[in-house]
């Protein structure tokens, strides 16, 4: 269970700062 948490905790980080790229940009874009 350990390993899997620590594989997933990066994974989350990277979708959120995705998450916060594409709101920067619709923001630009608006």
């Amino acid at each position: 269970m350990q390993p899997y948490r620590l594989f997933i905790q990066p994974e989350r980080n990277l979708v959120f700062r995705l998450r916060k790229l594409v709101q920067a940009k619709l923001y630009i874009v608006h």
